[in-house]
């Protein structure tokens, strides 16, 4: 039986809703891209409401219906299907990790070059407030405007992180899910560790003429079990712990040790650290650069030791920019250091071998830089 709902306005008179079926896969697809924030991300613990960042976006093995970001920088992949058949469901299923696999190990830059900016110059995008925007930090400041410089580089960090472990969120949306259908996505969340999986119904209901009023709701069918456990962000010991060579280890301790000595902040993630400064021209620290683990890739794909900045931070404070500049120069003189792969940070990586040589002169840059503070 059809379910029914009243909408009562404004004006005393009420409406009554039947539900109706979906047009086409096209028709949900809309209603989410302009009304992202109808996706009940809460259910998802996550924050919203959900940054649409593709639609319909070509990767190697197909056309992603939805890609959005949440606000804590956690990926989501949203497929759709309207029919009720298994058949489709195990398709889906079959897409998302498909999808899945084509974002696994794209780094930052990658991913908001091939997804996010040629979604917003494509005509996919129809919301004015992200047309023609060119980078994702732009994109998330529209899209929540209170979020903060260091906000968003948390952000920015997890959503690196998520891509290269693969940790995606994953959205099957239908008007309706057989049991099978959802024990399958039961029990992929209770195998699987990283990605996570939800099944959400989208309900379309129409007036009674089929013209006066339309309405739909998402409902959160499946979601994973939380797990409850210690945090997973690291700290000293365990990013030192994770050295086999016992001189760079040392070496990497040394050098946290000068930086904290120097006033700067050890900021920690759950993959590595970022050393900041605390500057007069804004009140949350900047950041001078990146430790991660060997092995290990964070923000932007920074591997190892990263001395820089990012330029686009730096040219929103209120001064100090010839203070970064001449720091960058100073990075860029140190023997061994190597050029990043990504242009969105000004600096250099300094792999271990740099590290073990160079210790002295990689704490010296970074006083001479606190001292011009």
């Amino acid at each position: 039986m059809a379910r029914k709902m009243v909408v009562r306005q404004t004006d005393g008179s009420e409406v009554i809703l039947t539900e109706v079926p979906a047009e086409d896969e096209a028709q949900l697809q809309a209603m989410l891209r302009d009304h992202p924030e109808v996706l009940p991300l809460d259910d998802f613990d996550l924050t919203g409401p959900m940054l649409v960042v593709g639609k319909e976006t070509q990767l190697a093995s197909g056309a992603v219906d939805l890609v959005g970001l949440a606000r804590g920088g956690e990926p989501i992949v949203v497929e759709f299907k309207t029919g009720p058949q298994n058949s489709d469901f195990r398709s889906a299923l079959a897409q998302l990790m498909d999808y899945g696999s084509d974002l696994w190990e794209m780094d930052l830059e990658r991913f908001e070059h091939s997804v996010a900016i040629r979604y917003f110059a494509s005509d996919h995008c129809t919301d004015a407030q992200y047309k023609g925007i060119t980078s994702l930090r732009t994109a998330a400041k529209a899209a929540w405007p209170e979020m903060s410089d260091a906000e968003w580089d948390a952000a920015a960090e997890k959503l690196q992180h998520r891509l290269a472990s693969g940790a995606v969120d994953y959205v099957l949306a239908a008007q309706r899910f057989t049991e099978a259908s959802q024990r399958t996505i039961h029990y992929l969340n209770q195998v699987t560790t990283g990605p996570r999986f939800y099944a959400v119904e989208v309900v379309r209901f129409r007036g009674s003429d089929g013209e006066s009023a339309e309405s739909f709701e998402c409902r959160t069918l499946v979601r994973p079990t939380p797990r409850s456990g210690p945090t997973t962000t690291i700290d000293r010991d365990r990013l030192l712990s994770a050295v086999t060579d016992e001189r760079y280890r040392d070496a990497l301790g040394e050098f946290l040790g000068s930086a904290v000595s120097l006033g700067l902040v050890l900021e920690w993630g759950s993959v590595g650290v970022s050393i900041r400064a605390r500057t007069p021209w804004r009140p949350e620290p900047v950041t001078l650069g990146w430790l991660f683990p060997p092995g290990r890739s964070g923000w932007m794909g920074l591997t190892d030791l990263t001395l820089g900045y990012d330029p686009a931070t730096v040219a929103t404070l209120s001064g100090g920019q010839d203070l970064f500049e001449r720091y960058g120069e100073l990075i860029g003189k140190i023997p061994g250091s190597e050029p990043l792969k990504t242009t969105a940070v000004t600096g250099r990586k300094l792999p271990p071998a740099c590290v073990l040589s160079e210790g002295g002169v990689v704490s010296d840059v970074l006083a001479t830089f606190v001292s011009g503070l």
